[in-house]
């Protein structure tokens, strides 16, 4: 089963914070955020999250050897519940060609959840 135990995800208690006007030498709190969402997984662990501020990103992440537990997961998710404030990962803005790689190009990691994120303009891997 790809998720654990009746279906549900557990939450963690502890996230990480990225924001368009964030910094990565920030600590990566919510008043302190992360810029990039490749910072906060260098140091997300399993059972701990990504919380993403609302905004435009164009930043290409590259996740590998990331992995989550079955019971701990590791959750990438934006922090309004509103869809209209969703964070973008726009794939169409400058640096981006038609034969990129996902926004998200994730390989050789497990028990990742996305949740409440907008993707546009993104190849398909």
């Amino acid at each position: 089963s790809p998720l654990p135990t009746g279906g549900q995800v557990s939450y963690p208690t502890k996230y990480y914070f990225v924001a368009t006007n964030g910094s990565d030498t920030n600590a990566g709190t919510s008043t302190a955020p992360f810029k990039t969402v490749t910072k906060a997984l260098s140091v997300t662990q399993p059972g701990e999250g990504i919380m993403i501020k609302s905004g435009t990103y164009t930043e290409k992440v590259k996740i590998t050897g990331k992995n989550g537990t079955p019971s701990a997961p590791i959750i990438i998710i934006g922090e309004s519940k509103d869809t209209a404030l969703y964070p973008v990962f726009d794939g169409g803005d400058v640096g981006y060609t038609a034969s990129d790689s996902p926004v998200f190009d994730v390989t050789g990691s497990s028990w990742l959840v996305f949740e409440r994120l907008s993707i546009k303009n993104s190849t398909s891997a």
